[in-house]
């Protein structure tokens, strides 16, 4: 069995948007405009779904900012979320930026930072007061007049602690700032998270808090690659409440939020190329043969209608020019080949069913109806021919050499379904596609084809 994966993408020093496919760095020059017109202590967040290519813009963008004399940190903070704290990890980065003759400022911020208690924040000073008195912090008239002893001290006590709690925030501030302006004097230090939607909520939380409440300082911008939807709920896994307002608290500890640009119209055909597909359509002329017109309008119907991500794109062409490459002698439509490839990735359940032959024709044709929206059935629409083509074919698989059982238990030679078929599919088109079928391969020979690929 054959196994792959999509292949990283080089970051090329010289010219880092080389293999952009997106287009996208108009999107690095403006947020470097951002980075040098807020750098007081700024958060940032680039959003995007996953799969949508936000790893490797931000690995390009701080390639284009190495190039042009900032100081950069890159922290996957999901392959970090096993640390007890994220505030290790964040400074652990920090000291990787020391220089000759950086250590005792590293040193002090990092000693400054041991007097931080975190389990008392204003927030968490109010909760403490309410818990033993019942009473809001704005009711400390209240506590002062009606309070036992016991309350008073611990709220003595607990204000004492919160302002040396301050004082020594402001002291690692102070060093944190001295540090970075030694590194960089002239240039923000832009630090990027990445992946931080991926980890567990704690340390997602975690990490929000301890940039809000330590890192915020003069000449340090923080840049957060996130899935702002994934993002909102593990700070609702946090606090267990799908009440929890999620867009207001992450809008506490994100200053502005960019979003990160979809593919534009050249995607597709750039996908295809690098995958190198039109060697797949040459004819007995080595020409490239009308078919790949063809298969590159199916795969973007498919593509659009079921808005699949860039990356999801790339690793269902990758597995597609696999199976086509080694099913070459296969008697079906490559438009076919790459559908039962998207099925095997992402229907993954009814792809099962159907390759055993354990859902009926009715129910194959019901699965497209209800799965994909009106424009993949419009007879007047010029990619008609090859999807009512990849219809027939997926009934006509399981009757391969045996026409009699086809006609007994699909259509008749009147030209008659003996199936129910959905009003959203048309009947006429379809009968066309079945009638102009010849031979076509069995359908556990494609499966075989399909199962020595190991789609990971």
């Amino acid at each position: 069995m054959k196994s792959c994966r999509l292949k990283e993408i080089e970051i090329n020093e010289s010219n880092p948007y080389s293999e952009d496919l997106l287009q996208r760095k108009l999107l690095g020059d403006k947020l470097l405009l951002l980075v040098d017109s807020f750098s007081n202590g700024f958060v940032m967040a680039i959003n995007g779904k996953w799969g949508s290519g936000k790893t490797t813009f931000v690995k390009m963008w701080q390639q284009q900012m190495t190039n042009e004399g900032y100081e950069t940190i890159y922290y996957n903070s999901w392959e970090n979320d096993y640390i007890s704290d994220p505030l290790i990890g964040i400074i652990a980065e920090f000291k990787k930026k020391t220089k000759t003759g950086g250590k005792d400022r590293i040193e002090k911020f990092t000693n400054i930072v041991r007097k931080v208690s975190f389990s008392m924040v204003p927030s968490l000073l109010a909760l403490i007061v309410k818990h033993y008195t019942g009473l809001e912090v704005d009711d400390f008239d209240k506590v002062i007049k009606d309070g036992s002893k016991e309350a008073i001290d611990l709220l003595n006590k607990s204000v004492d602690h919160y302002i040396k709690q301050q004082e020594s925030i402001t002291e690692f501030k102070k060093a944190l700032s001295e540090y970075v302006n030694d590194i960089t004097p002239n240039k923000p230090l832009v630090f990027i998270i990445d992946e931080l939607d991926r980890c567990k909520p704690d340390f997602a939380v975690k990490t929000l808090e301890r940039i809000k409440h330590l890192f915020t300082v003069k000449n340090v911008v923080f840049v957060l690659a996130i899935d702002h939807e994934q993002l909102c709920h593990s700070v609702r896994g946090y606090y267990g409440s799908e009440r929890i307002a999620a867009d207001d608290y992450l809008r506490r500890f994100i200053d502005c939020q960019i979003e990160l640009p979809g593919g534009n119209s050249d995607i597709l055909l750039q996908v295809f190329e690098r995958f190198n597909f039109s060697n797949t359509f040459l004819n007995e002329n080595n020409e490239i043969d009308h078919r790949y017109d063809y298969f590159r309008q199916f795969v973007n119907l498919v593509f659009s209608i079921r808005k699949l991500s860039i990356r999801d794109l790339e690793k269902w062409m990758l597995h597609t020019r696999l199976v086509i490459n080694h099913a070459e002698l296969l008697k079906i439509s490559p438009e076919t080949i790459a559908f039962l490839v998207f099925l095997k990735i992402f229907d993954t359940e009814f792809f099962n069913h159907f390759i055993i032959s354990e859902i009926s024709d009715e129910a194959v044709l019901e699965y497209l109806a209800q799965n994909f929206s009106a424009s993949f059935f419009d007879t007047g629409s010029y990619s008609a021919n090859f999807t009512y083509t990849v219809f027939a074919e997926l009934i006509r698989m399981g009757y391969w050499n045996n026409m009699e059982a086809f006609r007994q238990n699909v259509l008749k030679d009147t030209g008659d379904f003996q199936i129910k078929i959905p009003d959203i599919i048309d009947e006429k088109w379809l009968r066309d596609s079945f009638h102009s079928q010849k031979s076509i391969s069995p359908l556990y020979k494609v499966v075989n084809y399909l199962n020595d690929i190991n789609i990971n």
